[in-house]
């Protein structure tokens, strides 16, 4: 089952993990790069930050796809993917395999798809229109699409995509234990943060350490243990 729930546009980065690569020359080098050319390929978008690898349409055009946290074995759960839109299938397919992407799954209108490191990724047919990134979809327990959604709509308020499946064996991250690391996490930025922090207690979040590189977000666990930072409009 996978059950859409309406949040705001307050989702501005989506980190997706990889080995954190090398610092040369003022810019993030190796595996971070490497994943963000082949999302800038994609979607057709471009690289937009080299001191921490970030892709997007555009400065200003949200969210943003970021890079890094330690993800590094194909054979980890899978906590998510993203599900996104491209012009044409058959081309966007073409170029991802040529970037060293794998088929997991393929239909007429998407193609489901591995990246270089293993994160899933759902393409679909956009008919012409500009590519986006239509949701992120985040694994949960069997019978707690509901709560999840419940969760995020009261966090964050009015529609974008965030959808929630059903999945037999979840493994949740133990992030920051690196047990398991995580592979994808959301940046929330609030014009009020501590009052976005109050209400994630109150809906049952839990408050995680929170590393020095993450910045000034507070970090938390949703109710199905996913990382969330929470962070003021001016960050990041």
């Amino acid at each position: 089952m996978c059950l859409r729930c309406a949040v705001t546009d307050g989702i501005r980065n989506i980190v997706i993990g990889c080995p954190r690569g090398a610092w040369r020359h003022d810019r993030v080098e190796g595996e971070p790069r490497q994943l963000g050319e082949f999302y800038a390929g994609l979607l057709g978008w471009r690289i937009i930050r080299d001191d921490w690898i970030k892709v997007g349409a555009g400065l200003e055009d949200f969210p943003h796809l970021a890079f890094g946290d330690g993800w590094t074995d194909w054979g980890l759960p899978v906590q998510g993917r993203l599900d996104v839109r491209v012009p044409a299938l058959a081309p966007a397919v073409e170029g991802a395999l040529a970037a060293g992407a794998s088929v997991i799954e393929h239909g007429d209108e998407r193609v489901v798809l591995a990246d270089p490191f293993g994160h899933p990724v759902c393409v679909r047919d956009g008919g012409g229109a500009a590519s986006a990134i239509d949701e992120v979809v985040f694994d949960c327990p069997v019978g707690e699409t509901s709560a999840m959604a419940t969760f995020f709509e009261r966090l964050l308020g009015s529609p974008i995509g965030v959808s929630f499946r059903d999945l037999d064996g979840f493994v949740p991250t133990t992030w920051p234990d690196p047990a398991v690391p995580e592979q994808i996490h959301l940046d929330l930025h609030f014009a009020d943060r501590d009052a976005a922090v109050a209400r994630a207690e109150v809906l049952g979040a839990r408050r995680l350490p929170r590393p020095s590189r993450r910045g000034g977000g507070a970090t938390f666990a949703d109710p199905a243990g996913h990382p969330l930072c929470l962070c003021t409009l001016t960050g990041n």
